[in-house]
């Protein structure tokens, strides 16, 4: 599992080393490797051409490069637009694809919590129902202007519960308020193909700081299975940071997973506000209708 951490104002290779020393001093976790820093800490150039694509093409070459250390601690420092960014692994676990190492693909994207919520009060079910109705939206939208039929499924593994669970996301459904009243209902399968993974963890509601600097995003990133999608979530000061990994074939266009993600975020949340006119058979999933215009 990898930790990426961008944050403000990156320190120079001096204070970054000395930074990073204080921080495995005070790590439970990286304790037994005190005073043995060589070789664990890389600091590469900046990504080039700046803004997040490039930042996505250097996480996953770093993610996939073997870990022969018990960790290990990557940096970009000095980017153009003031950021640093940190990796950190810790563990040995190998990206398990079929392709050669880099040629999987990772992006992220930010949902904020608060507006999960708010589809959830409205159209019922929690806040991670509606992250799976986001995400059942998103992926009917990356078929593009090739909609999947209306039973088609895309099978998830929930592999963040306990035990994991297997089900089936509605994105064949047209209306968002149908796929998010499915996704409340998600029966568990036993199914040995898989899709989708899902895993998601629950991270500080304050704001951290490495290396000395404010970190702005948290993300977690696993190691994706050939041709499956892992979407990884951490809840972190007030936002769900989602990071996608998967080869060419589960993820193709990092751009436009970002945007589909967001697009299906932004059609939930105006029927949750009444903004957008839900379909007449709204009414057979609405748990709460009060405030989501039906036509009559």
């Amino acid at each position: 599992m990898t930790t990426l951490l961008l944050g403000d104002g990156a320190p120079d290779r001096t204070e970054l080393i000395a930074r990073t020393r204080e921080w495995v001093e005070a790590s439970p976790r990286l304790s037994a490797v005190r005073g043995r820093l060589e070789g664990h800490v890389r600091v590469s150039p900046p990504a080039e051409p700046a803004g997040e694509p490039s930042l996505w093409a250097w996480a996953a070459e770093v993610h996939a490069t073997p870990l022969t250390l018990p960790w290990q601690l990557d940096i970009s420092a000095e980017l153009p637009d003031g950021r640093f960014a940190a990796c950190l692994r810790t563990t040995r676990s190998p990206v398990s694809t079929d392709e050669a190492p880099g040629a999987w693909r990772l992006a992220w994207t930010r949902l904020p919590v608060s507006e999960l919520r708010e589809i959830a009060d409205v159209l019922g079910g929690s806040p991670e129902d509606a992250y799976l109705g986001v995400v059942a939206g998103a992926a009917r939208r990356w078929h593009g202007d090739d909609p999947p039929s209306e039973r088609a499924r895309l099978t998830a593994r929930l592999a963040s519960l306990s035990p994991p669970r297997t089900g089936d996301l509605p994105v064949g459904a047209r209306s968002a308020i149908e796929r998010h009243a499915l996704v409340r209902a998600l029966s568990s399968r036993d199914r040995e193909a898989t899709d989708l993974v899902l895993l998601d963890a629950t991270g500080p509601r304050a704001r951290q700081h490495a290396l000395g600097r404010p970190v702005h995003d948290m993300f977690l990133i696993a190691p994706p299975a050939a041709g499956t999608l892992t979407l990884s979530s951490l809840t972190y000061h007030g936002k769900l940071e989602v990071a996608a990994a998967g080869d060419a074939r589960a993820l193709p266009d990092g751009q436009r997973f970002v945007a589909a993600m967001q697009s299906a975020l932004t059609e939930l949340l105006a029927l949750a506000r009444g903004e957008a006119e839900a379909p007449a058979s709204a009414s057979l999933y609405l748990a709460a209708p009060r405030r989501v215009a039906v036509p009559a």
